[in-house]
């Protein structure tokens, strides 16, 4: 009988110590049920502001790094771009060169492999 009482006693003191957190956290006794409703209506709404500023924290953070990956990628482009026009030159060069008087071959002076 004696461990029943000191069991609902160490429960009842737990009690008392949450509501004292409670009653600390909210600022007013929460022993009345409309100022429970009221903390707790509270409380949930600075829980979904705070979801809401950590998902614009999110939205801002992921745009940062899109914009990054859109600079490398045009800093690709531009790499690719400038090293096509570099081959276009070397292509236009080797055409130049192929089809100048210093490289036209005679065909009968060029011993045919077969």
């Amino acid at each position: 009988f004696m461990f029943i009482q000191d069991h609902n006693k160490a429960q009842s003191d737990q009690i008392d110590s949450l509501q004292a957190q409670i009653e600390n956290t909210a600022g007013f006794p929460v022993t009345d049920p409309a100022n429970m409703r009221a903390f707790l209506q509270h409380q949930a709404k600075k829980l979904a502001d705070m979801h809401h500023d950590i998902q614009q924290r999110r939205i801002v953070r992921l745009e940062l790094q899109l914009q990054e990956e859109k600079k490398k990628t045009e800093s690709y482009g531009q790499a690719i771009d400038s090293q096509q026009q570099e081959l276009n030159k070397l292509d236009l060069l080797v055409g130049q060169l192929l089809t100048s008087q210093d490289f036209q071959v005679d065909s009968e002076s060029v011993p045919l492999p077969y």
